[in-house]
């Protein structure tokens, strides 16, 4: 499993533990000249370049940005593939989507409330019929009465039904459940710009019991076949990765000050 965060780190975990590569089939990921500021603005401000000894070439990237970055260096490094998991600050971004299936990577991502979808079965319109003259248009369309919906809003029209108490882990007290929701869905973001819409995908819905309203939603490339439980498992296995930076933090000091990518001199002092 692949996860970045936005420290510009990246952990490999199995389903159990999380690995830490040494120097034995070590795999090394060099920090490259970027980083995230508070603005592009601010990236783009020569003096403070200077003033923090920040290389000039250096660029300004997203934070999805970084985090695809990264996990393609680790495609390169042909570190084992397996499901990407990340949470709704990754997730919502279209882009940062697309380029996991275009490494073929499967993903379980979480979203907003605001994400809008097509509910299941339902697409966008086909384009319009094209006159005798010029190239004939190809540009998806809807109507007024056929448009998408946020996965919030679908996720109120489900019958109670659809969601089932799912347990996912053993916690130091008691099981882990919870109600969880899956259809089929088909993203939305200006597809009106395209010529075919989006691949189907898993929308995951959690509502805890006893809440007004769903708490969390994900997006996920699983297969058609999978189980509303695995589904629910790797969603929530973002756990063991969280729980490593905890003991970082708590071994290694960080609780202050987290350890991040510095350039200094046109160098990379550290990277974790």
């Amino acid at each position: 499993m692949f996860r970045s965060r936005a420290d510009r780190s990246l952990a490999v975990a199995a389903r159990n533990r999380t690995l830490s590569r040494d120097r034995k089939g070590a795999v090394e990921f060099k920090c490259p000249r970027y980083f995230s500021a508070a603005s592009k603005e601010w990236a783009e401000d020569s003096e403070r370049h200077e003033k923090t000894e920040v290389p000039n070439e250096a660029r300004f990237q997203t934070k999805p940005e970084i985090a695809l970055e990264r996990i393609r260096a680790a495609v390169a490094a042909k570190v084992a593939r397996g499901v990407v998991v990340a949470d709704a600050a990754y997730g919502i971004n279209t882009e940062f989507r697309d380029g996991l299936t275009e490494l073929e990577l499967q993903y379980v991502v979480g979203v907003q409330s605001s994400m809008t979808v097509w509910e299941p079965g339902k697409q966008p319109l086909s384009a319009k019929p094209g006159g005798e003259m010029g190239r004939p248009p190809r540009l998806l369309q809807r109507s007024a009465d056929h448009q998408p919906v946020s996965v919030k809003q679908l996720a109120r029209n489900l019958p109670s039904t659809a969601f089932q108490q799912i347990t996912w882990r053993e916690g130091t007290e008691r099981k882990l459940r919870s109600r969880f929701a899956a259809v089929r869905v088909r993203p939305a973001h200006r597809d009106s710009w395209k010529a075919e819409p989006h691949a189907e995908e898993w929308l995951l819905i959690e509502w805890p019991r006893g809440e007004t309203e769903p708490t969390q939603y994900w997006m996920s490339t699983l297969p058609l076949r999978t189980h509303l439980k695995a589904l629910v498992k790797m969603a929530k296995h973002r756990w063991i990765i969280e729980r490593n930076y905890q003991a970082l933090k708590q071994e290694l000091g960080l609780g202050v000050r987290l350890v991040r990518a510095t350039i200094r001199n046109g160098q990379n002092d550290n990277c974790l």
